[in-house]
């Protein structure tokens, strides 16, 4: 909603669904060359450029970019996230430039997806990290971690779940 008021607020305020389209199609179909080069870096060019292709042509891909929803978006974002995973090596600030708009830019849009992004980069830096070397206190500290953010989230969503049932006025839900 924030990125249609944004483009409208810029490219005129009437009710023109084709300006954010085009700007989401555009973000979308970006993706593919963040999809490209990541696995062009994993394995073969070959490879790469059929994941590409699967990529660009996934019938949800083509459905969901050519409509105004966030998730051509988000999964540009997983793509970059993915571009930015590979990169971790060889260019260190590249990765972290690359990582960093796609964690703000999916945390805009959906903080969950945002939030499962930052697991899976958390997940790949500890094995770039260690490597084989790791150490079983360092497992057992990450799952503890890992769980401890797993109950407290639990915890939020019971609790917002039952504002969810005490509310009055949400028609069918609230009465």
């Amino acid at each position: 909603l924030w990125f249609m008021a944004f483009l409208y607020r810029i490219f005129g305020g009437s009710y023109q669904p084709l300006i954010p389209q085009f700007f989401i199609s555009l973000i979308g179909a970006s993706g593919i060359f963040f999809m490209f080069s990541a696995v062009s870096r994993l394995f073969t060019e070959k490879i790469a450029l059929m994941a590409a292709l699967a990529y660009a042509l996934y019938p949800e891909s083509i459905l969901l970019g050519a409509s105004q929803m966030r998730e051509p978006l988000l999964i540009t974002f997983s793509a970059m996230t993915a571009y930015a995973i590979t990169r971790t090596v060889s260019e260190k600030y590249s990765a972290i430039l690359w990582a960093g708009i796609a964690l703000i830019g999916s945390l805009l849009i959906s903080p969950g997806i945002a939030l499962l992004l930052l697991i899976l980069l958390a997940g790949w830096l500890i094995i770039d990290r260690f490597g084989t070397k790791l150490e079983l206190r360092t497992v057992f500290v990450v799952i503890g971690v890992f769980s401890l953010f797993l109950i407290v989230s639990l915890v939020f969503l019971v609790f917002s779940w039952q504002k969810l049932g005490e509310s009055s006025g949400l028609g069918i839900v609230g009465e």
